[in-house]
């Protein structure tokens, strides 16, 4: 999923597909793409991930209802995103509209879109320069929720 205020996703996918590339994997599909605004997501998978990505979406419920409709039976969704942060991750607020989430919250939303056996961990700690020069450490959750029935 791109974001319209920062259009930094494809540079993303393009590292991650070289790393497919040269770990010579065949399984591994990325897709750059705005839900928000109409883009459709085809086909079936067993795996469906988002990194850093959900804090820039207005409405996360109608993402993840998307997200369920492509992934297989026992298969698994995956969101990477930052705890409540306070507004203080990204410099200035355009194109953000979560400021983090309460991974309880979170959970909630999982659950209410049909995933079992949802868990969460630390994925990450994520070292940032304030504009004032101040280094500040920002926690990346990974949620993880499997499709146990058809939806």
């Amino acid at each position: 999923m791109t974001n319209p205020g920062e259009r930094s996703s494809p540079g993303m996918l393009a590292v991650l597909e070289e790393k497919v590339r040269s770990q010579h994997l065949i399984n591994v599909t990325t897709r750059c793409i705005d839900l928000e605004h109409g883009d459709r997501l085809e086909g079936q998978y067993d795996l469906v991930m988002s990194s850093m990505t959900v804090h820039h979406i207005r409405d996360v419920r109608p993402i993840l209802e998307i997200l369920l409709r492509v992934l297989k039976r026992g298969g698994t969704l995956a969101i990477a995103d930052l705890d409540c942060d306070n507004g203080k991750f990204h410099d200035t607020p355009e194109g953000v509209f979560h400021n983090g989430f309460d991974r309880c919250m979170m959970k909630t939303h999982f659950e209410a879109a049909g995933l079992a056996h949802v868990r969460n961990r630390t994925a990450a700690i994520v070292q940032k320069e304030s504009p004032s020069g101040e280094i500040r450490p920002f926690t990346v959750f990974l949620m993880t929720g499997r499709k146990e029935q058809e939806q």
